[in-house]
């Protein structure tokens, strides 16, 4: 029986160009936002709670790609308190809630949608508003080391 050796991982940044575990090329870079659309709508205010819950609508394209998660950034006019998403990962930094859905990686995710309710505490949830919300796609390479569109 031969002895186990642990593998060893060398970096070297002076190197003239780049390898990473991804093979293939993407000339416009791993996120791009365009394959999905994102829209979020105020529905209720629990003022003595101070919270009030959105409606968080977002909508894959007809584009197929394989991708591994997307990320809605929103960001409010106030700060936030705290933040709860019935779907998935959620994290909270001063005015922004970011919103992050990890995804299969080798799965297509064309005409992929959701919608559902993020509950947002602050000291004032009734002037609570957005100021943005964007969304961005983490895309992965195919099995041939390249990507879908």
């Amino acid at each position: 029986m031969k002895k186990y050796e642990i593998p060893v991982i060398l970096e070297n940044e002076d190197l003239a160009e780049g390898i990473y575990a991804n093979s293939g090329a993407n000339p416009s870079g791993p996120e791009e936002p365009q394959c999905w659309t994102v829209s979020v709508n105020k529905e209720q205010v629990v003022s003595h709670e101070k919270y009030a819950n959105f409606r968080v609508t977002a909508n894959h394209g007809n584009v197929q790609h394989i991708s591994t998660a997307s990320t809605v950034t929103i960001v409010f006019n106030q700060p936030i308190t705290s933040a709860n998403f019935e779907s998935f990962g959620v994290s909270v930094n001063g005015c922004t809630v970011v919103l992050t859905r990890e995804q299969h990686g080798n799965a297509y995710n064309c005409n992929d949608n959701y919608s559902s309710l993020l509950k947002v505490y602050c000291d004032d949830p009734d002037g609570l508003a957005v100021i943005s919300a964007t969304i961005s796609c983490t895309k992965a390479p195919n099995v041939q080391g390249g990507y879908d569109d």
